[in-house]
């Protein structure tokens, strides 16, 4: 059975929303008009099987759909691009000139020079090179970001960056 909204007479609701007990209102109080809805097939449960309980609680949704499709995927999308462009340039471009493992293997070998040389002057390493411990952990670093530089230039690679 269906509700044939056209067919009953001077069917009006002063709220968006409509469930079958105000539905039965509506129509007790039109009781003396000419609808016969029996011969209209109401079928009042119907009402009651909305998706949404309530025409608000629908309109809400699809104005949160219309936001995320007209205004904010527009937004995330540029910001998308625009970051994938700066991550493409520094991670598959070489964009930023850092350090690679060649430049600082010749830093390596002259600290193991220097190293030595202290040993067997019986010097502690620092009277010849004050900044070698600072030296030798800046390389430590830079191995330590360098492997994950190439992890995240991996993980890029997978997402077809």
């Amino acid at each position: 059975m269906q509700l044939e909204i056209g067919k009953v007479k001077d069917y009006h609701f002063k709220t968006k929303t409509m469930n079958k007990e105000k539905f039965l209102k509506e129509v007790a109080r039109q009781k003396g008009t000419n609808t016969n809805l029996k011969a209209h097939k109401v079928a009042l449960a119907l009402l009651d099987e909305f998706a949404y309980s309530d025409v608000t609680g629908l309109e809400d949704e699809v104005s949160r759909l219309g936001y995320s499709t007209e205004e904010w995927y527009n937004e995330k999308f540029d910001q998308f691009v625009e970051a994938r462009g700066v991550l493409r340039d520094v991670y598959m471009m070489n964009s930023e000139a850092f350090p690679t493992r060649g430049d600082l293997a010749r830093d390596e070998e002259i600290l193991r020079i220097l190293y030595t040389s202290a040993d067997e002057l019986g010097v502690p390493v620092t009277t010849l090179y004050p900044d070698y411990e600072r030296h030798l952990q800046t390389i430590k670093d830079f191995e330590y970001y360098d492997k994950k530089f190439d992890e995240q230039k991996e993980e890029l690679k997978q997402y077809g960056l």
